[in-house]
């Protein structure tokens, strides 16, 4: 029993190395966008933050990550000598009781974190799963770009298309509107909305500098954009560690603030999800 729990110490204290290995890395541009094309990956933006790091730090071409277990009951094996991408995993208990009602309720309470292995699909032989592909910027977006445009009506802000002068477009909080430049073609349109929309969402100027806003907006709106197909991170500018003053802790705040803030568009959007079969991350 206490070789286990020296082991399990030891890859805990490893796990934790790596983690502060991988948010290092993130003092490069380059650092930053092998962290965005991991969560614009399939199937990596389920996990927390912390473990897209990790994930990233181990292993930058993972593509689809999940479990030993996970992989099996999609009929996949992990094969023989395979290095573990180790992340962090919630040790968690539940318990029900009887309300004063008489109703059943249950409870779920996390008491701590564990290290667990997780295997990228290149790592396992089996049947193939079903794949996504993202396609560069083009005219392929025209069902999306009136499907957003539906979801800014439903948050009271009305799209214009119109002539807005050198900029590509732009949101008016006093008008609850968002213009696009009639320069755009269709997937530029989708991109340029999306943007907008985050700003709408409450990524504006007042919260944060002009320099965090656009770059927390911008990160979200490639995060989002992958989710709907589109390719925009190679086009899009992270200038990161210029407007976080080389802060390692301002850098993850804003990632926290792009990641979160694109899970909830994507959730507006009814897009949790709906982009992979890839197996439940850890089980």
């Amino acid at each position: 029993m206490a070789t286990v729990t020296t082991q399990t110490s030891t890859t805990r204290d490893q796990t934790k190395e790596r983690l502060m290995r991988a948010v290092a890395a993130l003092s490069s541009d380059e650092g930053f966008r092998r962290w965005l094309r991991l969560r614009t990956t399939t199937g990596i933006g389920r996990y927390s933050l912390y473990n897209q790091l990790l994930i990233a730090y181990q292993k930058e071409d993972a593509t689809q990550v999940a479990g030993y277990r996970a992989w099996q009951r999609e009929g996949r094996q992990v094969k023989k000598g395979s290095k573990a991408i180790w992340v962090f995993a919630p040790i968690k208990k539940s318990w029900n009781e009887i309300d004063e009602e008489g109703n059943l309720r249950t409870h779920l309470q996390v008491n701590g974190f564990c290290c667990v292995p997780v295997f990228d699909i290149s790592q396992t032989t089996g049947p193939k799963l079903p794949t996504y592909q993202i396609s560069p910027k083009g005219n392929t977006m025209g069902s999306w770009l009136t499907r957003l445009q539906g979801y800014a009506a439903t948050q009271g802000i009305m799209v214009e298309v119109k002539d807005t002068g050198s900029a590509e477009g732009f949101y008016s909080p006093a008008d609850n509107l968002i213009c696009l430049s009639e320069r755009l073609d269709t997937d530029g349109m989708a991109h340029c909305l999306v943007h907008e929309l985050i700003h709408a969402t409450g990524i504006g100027y007042k919260d944060f500098t002009r320099e965090a806003a656009e770059i927390i907006t911008e990160t979200a709106a490639t995060i989002i954009c992958a989710e709907l197909g589109l390719s925009t991170i190679e086009e899009s500018t992270f200038y990161v560690m210029a407007w976080a003053e080389g802060d390692i802790d301002k850098v993850l705040e804003h990632m926290r603030a792009a990641d979160e803030i694109a899970r909830r568009v994507e959730a507006g959007l009814g897009l949790n999800g709906a982009r992979t079969s890839t197996p439940r991350p850890l089980a």
